[in-house]
């Protein structure tokens, strides 16, 4: 069993491993959306996820949490106020990632709080006592109300919080948490620990080790004596840190620190014995190796890639193979306060991990125990596959090729005699003489054996789904459902019933509601089988330019760029020649998705190179085929991805880059779909479909901000992995500078503002007359709703251009309205001033009769000015024209909505526009009557 996680700073490189070892527990600095997306989907589901947030956002600018802010915190008046803020800036960071799921569960299970933010009452400083212990002493209880806060402030949307997360070694007893945090105690769920050592983790290791590895049990043993709380404990840091022992100024640095580094075996010692001692506690949840996808100045900590001497760092593979560690018994009753001394638990040696080779070769399993089918194959195996299945399975338990064909009670050689008759035996499952995991492996091999002979695919076309059936006919209950327009693979035809197989499951269909897999597939459009780029260039443009210069518009990039991406994917083009939609079919992410759970069904159809994931992709139909290469034709990805869909439909369309834009099937959510079978039909319907899927995939990732800056690496790191970054940012440039040679008005238009210069880019529809009867909706879908589009962007823009003129008028409305307000405070002082004045002069009449003259003059002008000139009427006036402005735009885009005749359209165009420029002068010769008519300032 395996407690060692992942701490992860730089997600680069860190994908497969995530698949390979399943952590319990990744702690994440890098906001990789995409990744987090992909932990949930497929690479570890059930994968706690801790997230850390190591900067806030102050007027508009990124601020890093330093030391100096978090003493700022815990030194201002309201500490808790500023826990609310820090968890409201995860709540709002990055278009609110913190609240979004994926399967169900949340991208990130639990936030910490703070990183070890103060000093503890084991560190020196405290042990000093005075004035430094003081501030550490009133910095802890801050710290507590802090805490509490940050936590009710992310609970509000069901999302928790990890409390403590002090330097390792600086709290070492339970009173250092009971005697400051109560509130905390009382509130959290989950505690983080930091947890390291040098040169080892443990005595037990190594001797000369100062550790704190181990700790935390006697600490949480002791909380829980007096709180009565279960608590689950994280590490959120752990491992070898020389600065543990050594303060000599070398600084933070890691077992591979060239002056003393650590061998690997040693490493390892310390690793296996931490894992041993926290397997022992169920409420320990894991422990986060620091670093797994190391950050900049961290490299000495790097726990995969290669040590100082150029040799592969090994260690996740040994971590990976903990999941078939024995597991050591548990120590509830155990005694100790402290873990120096433990020894590691004895076990069997570790399971072998076999040489990397190509993928479908054979896979040594831990000996396995999966269920039998809920129903028995029918039976239309021959000898030799029996022969094969018995083979295959005894291979599987490590046992003699013909021990469990023997143990059933059958000869090898009395089968082989007529390999090719039907098997009369006892089905898999009536196998007394086996146990039942093995009777289970001999079906599920038997099964794999007939899937490689599949008489045809067919198509389900019940509507509200189709009864899946333990036997051939309506009086056999029903065990399953298939949906409407899924694969499935034919076995056996009988009197008017299908034995299938679809997902990994099987049974009986009516033959009635399956037809035959032909080898077309819905079409769309394409745009040209041309083959030369520049004309293809022009041909995608003049087809998309609409619809590409909108949805660029919206995002504010340049669609030359979205324009060069496209060209980049796919050339710009959305189906291939035989009208098939275009797909890239990728076998390492079939087997992410479904081959890691089915390795050795998996192998016999599939294999790629193991360690370069994207390349060597070969596939077979059946097992006595040779392997063939992929990727040659679009005939070629179909025909793979067919085969996949019969396998398991929405996994194979997970596993395929769909579209113009080649946006992978895993990416569905990204782009607005509930799964990838919904978004590749939904592109399949037309090519808008697949530019507009393309823009909410930009969006979607956060990538429109680099094709903002221009920063095209970022977004072909962010949009293809980092793997072939360079690649794409090559291709990618090259396309651009074709776009801006070939299509000058394609540059940098994207930027520009919304307003009433946007013009026409699609003809008016056709109506009923022209479509004989019919709408343009039913006749042409994809037309119908890009006009529809338009329409609607004439009213947005004719919206945007309202609220602009209105905010215009508003903005001098209130300065006027402010100034009238003014004017009368002037006027109301001004006759207070010459009343004053008068009494406190009474005794000199010259002064006072001048006095008062001058100040009620004021006064007499400021109420004039205020009663007579009134300005505020004139913008009253203009209000009323801005609205009759906006009836004249919406009138005239109405026209233009319920323009349908083919013969008149120029003719209704022209009518419109005539009719609202006159409307528009009507208007211009109102407001120079008003206002000729209006005194004073106008």
């Amino acid at each position: 069993m395996n407690k060692l996680g992942f701490y992860t700073q730089n997600s680069q490189g860190v994908h497969p491993w995530i698949n390979e070892v399943q952590p319990p527990v990744i702690l994440l600095h890098a906001w990789d959306q995409g990744l987090l997306t992909e932990i949930r989907q497929f690479r570890s589901p059930d994968t706690f996820v801790i997230g850390r947030m190591d900067y806030i956002h102050f007027n508009g600018n990124k601020q890093a949490i330093t030391q100096n802010l978090i003493n700022q915190w815990l030194d201002g008046p309201d500490p808790a106020g500023a826990g609310r803020v820090l968890a409201e800036h995860i709540l709002n960071d990055n278009f609110q990632l913190a609240q979004r799921r994926e399967s169900g569960r949340l991208l990130i299970d639990a936030w910490m709080s703070l990183n070890e933010s103060i000093p503890g009452p084991a560190s020196g400083a405290f042990g000093r006592g005075g004035a430094e212990r003081a501030e550490i002493e009133r910095r802890l209880r801050a710290y507590d109300r802090f805490q509490v806060a940050f936590r009710d402030k992310l609970m509000e949307h069901d999302i928790e919080a990890v409390a403590f997360n002090f330097g390792a070694g600086n709290f070492t007893q339970p009173e250092h948490y009971l005697d400051y945090f109560d509130g905390t105690l009382d509130s959290y769920t989950y505690l983080g620990f930091h947890e390291y050592g040098w040169p080892a983790l443990n005595t037990a290791v190594d001797p000369a080790a100062v550790s704190s590895a181990g700790t935390y049990r006697p600490i949480v043993k002791g909380i829980r004596q007096r709180t009565g709380r279960d608590y689950k404990v994280i590490m959120t840091e752990a491992g070898l840190a020389r600065m543990y022992k050594h303060q000599d100024g070398a600084g933070d640095v890691g077992w591979l620190y060239p002056p003393e580094s650590v061998s690997q075996d040693h490493y390892w010692a310390s690793l296996d014995w931490f894992n041993d001692y926290m397997v022992q506690d169920d409420f320990v949840i894991g422990a986060c190796l620091f670093q797994v996808g190391h950050g900049a100045g961290w490299d000495t900590f790097r726990l995969f890639g290669q040590d100082n001497q150029g040799q592969p760092i090994d260690i996740l593979n040994r971590v990976k193979a903990l999941r078939d560690k024995v597991r050591p018994a548990p120590v509830d009753t155990v005694e100790e306060e402290e873990p120096v001394g433990i020894q590691p638990v004895e076990r069997p040696d570790l399971l072998e991990l076999p040489t990397p080779g190509p993928i479908h070769e054979p896979i040594t399993l831990p000996t396995p125990a999966p269920a039998l089918p809920a129903i028995d194959l029918p039976r239309i195996y021959t000898n030799q596959q029996m022969i094969d299945a018995f083979a295959n399975a005894a291979a599987r338990f490590n046992l003699d090729r013909w021990d469990l064909l023997s143990r059933a009670g059958f000869n090898v050689n009395d089968l082989a005699q007529a390999r090719e008759a039907i098997f009369n035996g006892p089905p898999p499952g009536q196998m007394r003489a086996l146990s039942a995991a093995e009777q289970a492996v001999v079906a599920q091999e038997l099964l794999g054996e007939l899937l490689q002979r599949v008489r045809w695919v067919g198509l389900v076309t019940a509507g509200d789904g189709l009864n899946v059936r333990s036997g051939p006919g309506a009086e056999f209950p029903r065990i399953d459902g298939i949906p409407h327009e899924e694969l499935v693979q034919v076995l056996h035809e009988l009197d008017g019933w299908l034995f299938v197989v679809w997902q990994g499951r099987m049974g009986y269909v009516s033959a009635d509601w399956v037809t035959r897999r032909t080898s077309a597939a819905p079409t769309v459009a394409a745009v040209s089988t041309s083959t030369d780029v520049n004309t293809l260039l022009r041909q995608v443009w003049d087809v998309h330019s609409g619809l590409i210069m909108d949805e660029s518009l919206r995002l504010g990039i340049d669609p030359g760029m979205a324009l060069a991406v496209l060209m980049a994917e796919s050339n710009g083009r959305t189906t291939a020649a035989d009208g098939r939609l275009i797909i890239r079919f990728e076998a390492h992410i079939f087997f992410d998705q479904w081959g890691f759970q089915n390795p050795e069904l998996f192998g016999r159809f599939f294999e790629f190179d193991p360690n370069e994931r994207w390349k060597g992709h070969r596939w077979r139909r059946r097992a006595e085929d040779s392997f063939q290469a992929m990727h040659n034709s679009q005939a070629d990805e179909w025909a793979v991805l067919d085969f996949a869909r019969s396998l398991h439909e929405e996994l194979a369309l997970r596993s395929t880059s769909i579209g113009a834009a080649q946006i992978m099937g895993f990416n569905h959510r990204v782009v607005g779909y509930n799964s990838a079978t919904e978004m590749f039909k939904d592109f399949q319907r037309s090519a808008d479909n697949q530019i507009r899927g393309f823009f909410r995939f930009v969006e979607g990732r956060g990538l429109d901000d680099a094709l903002r800056r221009g920063d095209v690496l970022a977004f072909a790191t962010g949009y293809n992995g980092s793997g072939q970054a360079e690649l794409y940012r090559g291709i990618i440039l090259r396309y651009i500078d074709r776009v801006r040679a070939q299509i000058p008005e394609a540059a940098s238009v994207g930027t520009r503002d919304l307003g009433p210069d946007t013009v026409d880019r699609l003809p008016q529809p056709l109506g009923p007359d022209q479509l004989g009867g019919k709408t343009l909706a039913e006749v042409d879908l994809a037309l119908y709703e890009a006009w529809r589009s338009h329409i609607e962007q004439g009213f947005k823009n004719n919206q945007t251009m309202f609220d602009r003129i209105l905010n215009g008028f508003m903005s001098p409305y209130w300065t006027t309205v402010w100034m009238y307000r003014a004017l009368f405070v002037v006027g109301i002082l001004a006759f207070v001033a010459a009343i004053v004045l008068a009494y406190v002069t009474q005794d000199n009449p010259t002064t006072a009769i001048g006095g008062a003259a001058v100040f009620g003059g004021v006064g007499v002008l400021a109420f004039l000015a205020f009663f007579i000139s009134r300005p505020l009427q004139a913008l009253e006036e203009n209000l009323q024209l801005i609205t009759w402005l906006g009836i004249i735009y919406n009138t005239y885009w109405t026209r233009m909505a319920y323009i349908s005749k083919l013969d008149t359209v120029q003719e209704e165009i022209d009518a419109a526009t005539t009719k609202t420029v006159d409307q528009i002068k009507e208007l211009m010769d109102k407001h120079g009557e008003i206002s000729g008519k209006r005194g004073g300032l106008r």
